[in-house]
């Protein structure tokens, strides 16, 4: 529910970043100014077609800068960034997982804050895409500094049958996204890097 809630949150802001947006405010506005007088007043569907259509548009835009993953813009590297170390799959194990860990980096002249940092799109070649992997845990890095962080979970049955199954390359190697939410301040921003590589190992498939 918390994520959703972020989630919903960052639209909103991305979408009052839209000039259309607030172009069909604007109209919406201009016109109520104008209805004092009888011979400008318009009818209240015009006011919500302006308001739908403006709305419209900007979300639209909003979905393609996230499909083009220009949303990545909102934070620049020099304030942020994650440096992949390795990752383990493991099936010996009586709950078998997937661990990814890496370096977070605050390159900024201030303190940062991440708030549920998340792993998506994690391929391993040969392998079956895993999502959602998360560390849920707020992390504080001082300025200039860096720090170890691991995001891990339980396999499901489903995963651990389709990984059983599988052949993947040796060595392992995987391709993922990183996403989180940044405090830094009073702000609130949203970062997802651009695509990371790294190796690792993987135990208990029979076909590596």
């Amino acid at each position: 529910m918390r994520n959703t809630t972020r989630e919903v949150w960052l639209y909103i802001q991305l979408l009052a970043r839209k000039w259309m947006f607030w172009v069909s405010i604007a109209l919406d506005a201009i016109g109520l100014i104008a209805g004092i007088y009888p011979n400008y007043r318009l009818s209240p569907f015009i006011y919500i077609l302006i308001t739908f259509i403006g709305f419209l548009w900007a979300s639209y835009s909003v979905y393609n800068d996230k499909s083009t993953q220009s949303i990545s813009q909102l934070v620049k590297p020099s304030i942020c960034n994650f440096l992949p170390i390795s990752f383990v799959i493991a099936l010996d194990q009586e709950l078998p997982y997937v661990e990814i860990s890496f370096y977070a980096v605050n390159y900024s002249s201030r303190e940062i804050v991440l708030q549920s940092i998340h792993v998506k799109d994690f391929r391993v070649a040969g392998l079956p895409t895993l999502e959602s992997i998360i560390d849920s845990d707020e992390i504080h890095i001082l300025s200039k500094q860096d720090k170890y962080v691991t995001c891990k979970r339980t396999l499901l049955e489903a995963e651990v049958f389709m990984i059983k199954k599988a052949k993947p390359a040796y060595p392992p190697n995987a391709s993922f996204l990183i996403s989180t939410r940044i405090l830094m301040g009073r702000k609130s921003l949203y970062y997802e890097t651009p695509q990371l590589y790294s190796y690792g190992r993987a135990s208990g498939i029979p076909n590596l």
